[in-house]
């Protein structure tokens, strides 16, 4: 059951942080540029950045289920790490 949750927490974050997240940062950077393109990059923008954010949501709130349930394991540095970028995701969200 652990192991099943760590790999939906791992497959979530992957998902977020590792395709959406980039890809909407790529959208916005070089898509805007071209003329042809223009409403659309926004869109495309917008629409990357809330499933991410969504699905990273999902993704963290199994990471803080996996840390309820691993009495005795403590990973610090992931965990903090995990919560700065939710912290400053959330706030890049709510900037929108």
């Amino acid at each position: 059951m652990i192991n099943d949750r760590k790999q939906t927490h791992g497959i979530l974050c992957v998902v977020s942080w590792g395709v959406l997240f980039p890809l909407d940062q790529i959208f916005a950077r070089y898509l805007k540029t071209f003329k042809s393109v223009d409403p659309a990059w926004f869109y495309l923008h917008i629409s990357c950045q809330m499933l991410g954010y969504v699905i990273g949501v999902a993704g963290w709130a199994t990471g803080l289920v996996l840390g309820n349930k691993s009495k005795g394991i403590v990973h610090t540095n992931h965990r903090n790490i995990g919560i700065t970028l939710f912290t400053f995701c959330t706030l890049q969200v709510l900037d929108q």
